[in-house]
């Protein structure tokens, strides 16, 4: 029944995280992706490990989170660009909570934040796909003698084939949530320009 409802879901392009009976070769599987995931090494041979974990229900998702608090103090952007790609994969309410705790710890590096950024703009926009330049290019302007004219480095490009994995739904309002939180850092003056860079993209972009 469970090879019949992935195979189903695969179909309609959503991944079921939640497992509920599953084999103990199964379960020992989805422990070993847990593990290697957890560890956020994002290395071209942990791809399979990423992609089991939208099957192994809290395990996975609870790999996923702690995956993304060792890379939030990487100083190795690369790094947290790959494991943050899986990241996007996900619409989860409790890897929303992290992605919003990471971007506004102080202690985490920019980076980080920034693509924790990310993550939430691409809940908002799952369509959407925004690179890390454009997030931290910030707005170009152009003086004339008669107006200032602006454009966004951010405009994303479309990335319409992007599956969802879930454990919690996102909760009600989440997109409010998320926008008041862009807002907040965008206009805290005392926040590094790259990270309120992104969070005015995000602004821009979203709302």
């Amino acid at each position: 029944m469970l090879n019949r409802l992935v195979k189903y879901s695969f179909l309609l392009g959503m991944p079921v995280a939640a497992a509920g009976a599953q084999s103990s070769s199964a379960r020992g599987a989805c422990q070993n992706a847990a593990d290697a995931v957890s560890r956020a090494p994002a290395r071209s041979d942990t791809l399979s490990s990423f992609a089991r974990l939208a099957y192994c229900g809290t395990l996975g998702r609870d790999a996923i989170i702690h995956g993304m608090r060792r890379v939030s103090t990487s100083p190795d952007v690369s790094r947290i660009a790959q494991f943050m790609n899986h990241v996007d994969s996900w619409r989860d309410a409790e890897i929303m909570s992290e992605a919003m705790r990471i971007a506004r710890d102080p202690h985490a590096v920019g980076s980080a934040r920034v693509f924790a950024i990310r993550h939430l703009m691409a809940l908002l926009q799952p369509h959407k796909q925004f690179s890390f330049e454009q997030l931290v290019a910030g707005l170009d302007s152009t003086v004339t003698p008669d107006r200032v004219e602006y454009e966004l480095g951010c405009m994303g490009a479309l990335n319409p084939g992007r599956r969802a994995a879930s454990v919690t739904p996102l909760p009600s309002g989440f997109e409010d949530r998320i926008k008041a939180l862009l807002r907040e850092i965008s206009a805290n003056e005392s926040e590094p320009r790259a990270i309120r860079n992104a969070a005015t993209c995000g602004i821009t972009a979203v709302f």
